[in-house]
């Protein structure tokens, strides 16, 4: 077993190498990669430290706000969890070789569990000892170490149970979607409604819960984690080898799925036969295209969850009322950017953007008309953030008209600049094969100049919300 591991760990090394060496368009991309790493290392590092001096002279309990630090690293090694898992283990050249290879469905898993641990979380868990870790250490001294024991144990672990409950999503969604994807719904819902019930309002303090020490759940969650890639290696190999199949023999042909209300909502758009509103209709046909686009919405609710626990640091850096609110709608706008891919609507495009340029069309109203598709859901997504936020913090009318009108500025021009300076980036050779590398073409930031315009999209949102 050990040996057929590290052959196949040696080839992805020299595979990693000889792209280093010849491919420089890999080698821009590791260096942007790098310099975002580090600004992220050192802004996060900054951030905990003022948290933890914080809570230290407000006296306030460490462990429940420790507590919460881990749980936001794992949600983050969660979702890079679901993105390695698409990328390495369907729809790709690779994942079809590797499971060629006459390995035992044990040795399939663990291989994919490396690869995705590895190649994706693991940039996170770097990041995240670089900075919030070294932190902890300076500040807690000696008491940080269980913590920082429970982190990494723990990302292990979510991503072996992350990988885990994604392949049975596929192995049951592809034969009961309707079904499967009502029950995470329902799921979904009920949770994040009973986890809204513990956001502490204006001058009140987060519940006490009997949250347990670190050390016994990082034993806990060790054995969970021998126990997957041990004994239960087989059964999740064999769990993997059926996802993969469906996946692979799933009918091109058929007709799409569709959620229900869908013809209803693009019926008025197909009667305005212009381009808005074609375009319109193409976005939403596009989503409606992948059975888990729409469920995604049901992570907003946790972003909204998650800004409301920052509303009291917000208001203590000298942020209003008003303009702690516009903030937090203007930063969850830009997560749907980036959740979705919705930055890249022009550079996503690949080889179809040669349609648009041989239309009767003129580029300029081709411009404007992306814009409006991208604008519309960031706008609403932003300005229900700031509805919520403004009436849990008691926003008389003015200041909301005011937050309102901030929010609008700072989400027309972050969209504006990222959607249209994705002109400089497409390749009209670009010609995806499959689920997995149209996913990669359009909705994550691939390409040296896609993380470029994230980065300094992000940076005009910043010095904005700065400025307030």
């Amino acid at each position: 077993m050990s040996i057929q591991l590290n052959a196949i760990a040696q080839c992805r090394l020299r595979a990693a190498r000889n792209g280093w060496r010849q491919d420089v368009r890999a080698r821009i991309t590791a260096a942007i990669q790098i310099v975002l790493l580090a600004g992220l290392t050192i802004a996060g590092a900054l951030w905990v430290s003022r948290l933890l001096h914080a809570w230290q002279a407000s006296g306030v309990d460490l462990h429940l706000h420790l507590w919460l630090l881990v749980l936001g690293t794992w949600a983050g090694v969660a979702a890079f969890t679901v993105i390695g898992v698409v990328k390495a283990g369907f729809g790709s050249d690779e994942a079809r070789l590797l499971m060629t290879l006459p390995l035992s469905p044990a040795n399939h898993f663990r291989v994919l569990y490396s690869l995705v641990f590895v190649e994706q979380t693991g940039a996170l868990l770097i990041l995240w000892l670089a900075g919030s870790g070294l932190v902890l250490s300076t500040v807690l001294g000696a008491t940080a170490l269980p913590w920082l024991l429970l982190a990494l144990v723990g990302s292990a672990a979510v991503t072996l149970g992350t990988a885990a409950i994604l392949l049975w999503i596929v192995r049951h969604g592809l034969t009961q979607p309707r079904r499967l994807l009502l029950s995470l719904g329902l799921a979904v819902v009920g949770l994040e409604s009973a986890a809204l019930l513990f956001l502490p309002g204006e001058g009140e303090t987060p519940l006490d819960l009997a949250l347990p020490s670190p050390l016994p759940v990082t034993l806990i969650l060790g054995v969970l984690l021998m126990v997957g890639l041990g004994p239960k290696a087989t059964a999740m190999g064999r769990l993997y080898a059926v996802a993969f199949e469906l996946m692979e023999n799933r009918g091109r042909g058929q007709r799409a799925f569709t959620f229900p209300g869908m013809a209803a909502l693009v019926r008025p758009l197909r009667r305005a036969r212009a381009l808005t509103a074609g375009l319109f209709v193409r976005a939403i046909l596009e989503q409606n295209r992948h059975p888990l686009a729409l469920p995604r919405l049901t992570v907003l609710p946790v972003y909204v969850l998650l800004f409301g626990l920052l509303r009291p640091h917000l208001l203590e850096m000298g942020f209003s009322k008003a303009a702690a609110a516009a903030a937090i709608g203007a930063a969850m706008g830009g997560l749907l950017l980036v959740e979705y891919g919705l930055a890249y609507a022009l550079s996503g495009e690949g080889a179809r953007f040669a349609l648009y340029l041989t239309a009767p069309l003129r580029i300029e109203s081709l411009l404007r008309a992306k814009l409006a598709t991208v604008l519309l859901p960031v706008m609403l997504i932003g300005w229900g953030a700031l509805a919520i936020m403004a009436a849990g913090m008691g926003v008389s009318a003015a200041e909301l008209v005011l937050a309102l009108g901030t929010t609008t500025l700072f989400l027309l021009g972050v969209t504006g600049f990222v959607v249209w300076a994705g002109v400089a980036d497409v390749d009209l050779n670009a010609m995806p094969h499959g689920a997995a590398d149209m996913l990669v073409q359009e909705e994550l930031p691939v390409t040296p100049r896609r993380l470029q315009l994230l980065g300094a999209g992000f940076a005009v949102l910043a010095v904005g919300v700065a400025l307030l």
